[in-house]
């Protein structure tokens, strides 16, 4: 949980600094959330795989959160999710 505020208030105190991020109380929900529950997962997935693929797995979460994140926020794919 933590994380997702340290997360959520860096892009706070930018949006206060600059006029390059504006983000409304919508993107701030869904940005929480979709940190909160890749997080979970990643955690739940660190702690039931064996070592052999934890990292692989772990790894590959993380690369859809981050498709994901940088869909809904630039439209990387022109998908109904970009932001755009």
């Amino acid at each position: 949980m933590w994380i997702t505020v340290a997360v959520l208030l860096v892009v706070f105190l930018a949006s206060l600094l600059s006029d390059q991020v504006m983000w409304s109380i919508y993107d701030f929900l869904i940005g929480g959330g979709l940190i909160f529950v890749f997080a979970t997962i990643e955690v739940i997935l660190w702690n039931k795989l064996k070592s052999q693929h934890r990292l692989f797995v772990v790894l590959f979460v993380l690369l859809v959160f981050l498709i994901l994140w940088a869909e809904m926020a630039v439209g990387l794919f022109d998908s109904p999710l970009a932001g755009s």
